[in-house]
């Protein structure tokens, strides 16, 4: 097709999106409870590098950035810039987890107030400019993961928030908002937000009585979504099993929309989720 020269940009008619079949090539961000199990987990995806932000965290065998066991100081934004730069040219790292996404957001927003020299973004008063910067910051360097084609998971915890839902007219012809409790990522609103722009899959592990499971589909107490319509097909609750290994290999097999565990069966029926007063450990 011939192309068009408009504005001192070569375009061309847009080809139809083909979504890729492979899970690795997907933005996949996943919350939950404090120790469930989520940094394991992710620890399961081919060949990664965990940039660990939250402190002391020794426990696991993954390559870690810090590696606290060698005592080495904890992240910044710099730091973690610098890093991206050694690993993301290397082939012998396929994924990028960024463990917790709250605390890496936070370093973008300290880094640019310590070289605008004030403590916090709303301490001047520029229109949000401030924002628009850390918010630039932050995407631009998930940005420069997707592009070098390795896998990104992002980590964060769980709150439970009350989250405007409806609007409602009261008698006097005034609109009000009705909110509700809701589990939700325990990162900030702006990187939140971020987040929800970016995720192809955003699940939420937690617990189904005594059992360990991540929630595919979201409901009107758990907020989860996945963007890919033949994905995770009629699959809303999957099993996290024993073991982190068996957890993720029960999290490819649905993704493809097979049911491994039971017996095997391919076949599932939606579940429905369990509301924040029968979860355990909320």
């Amino acid at each position: 097709m011939r192309s068009i020269r408009k504005h001192g940009e070569d375009i061309s008619f847009p080809e139809i999106n083909v979504p890729p079949a492979e899970l690795e090539s997907y933005l996949i961000f996943i919350y939950g409870e404090k120790g469930i199990g989520k940094t394991s987990f992710a620890a399961k995806f081919d060949n990664p590098v965990n940039f660990q932000w939250e402190p002391g965290r020794r426990n696991l065998r993954i390559r870690q950035i810090p590696n606290y066991s060698k005592n080495e100081p904890p992240l910044t934004w710099p730091r973690f810039c610098s890093y991206l730069e050694l690993i993301l040219p290397r082939p012998d790292v396929s994924t990028i987890v960024i463990d917790t996404v709250d605390r890496c957001y936070d370093a973008a927003l300290s880094d640019v107030c310590f070289n605008m020299g004030i403590g916090d973004p709303n301490e001047i008063k520029d229109y949000g400019a401030t924002w628009r910067k850390i918010k630039r910051l932050f995407e631009d360097a998930l940005i420069e993961i997707i592009k070098s084609g390795k896998t990104l998971v992002l980590i964060s915890h769980s709150v439970i928030r009350e989250i405007p839902s409806k609007f409602k007219i009261d008698e006097d012809g005034k609109a009000m908002v009705k909110a509700e409790e809701m589990v939700v990522p325990s990162c900030s609103t702006a990187a939140w937000l971020t987040i929800k722009a970016f995720a192809d899959i955003a699940v939420y592990m937690g617990w189904r009585r005594s059992e360990r499971v991540i929630y595919v589909r979201g409901s009107e107490s758990i907020w989860s979504a996945c963007g890919i319509e033949d994905k995770f097909n009629g699959i809303n609750e999957i099993p996290m099993g024993s073991s982190a290994e068996e957890g993720y290999r029960n999290f490819v097999s649905a993704f493809h929309g097979e049911r491994v565990w039971e017996g095997g069966s391919k076949r599932t029926e939606f579940k429905k989720v369990p509301s924040k007063h029968s979860m355990k450990g909320i």
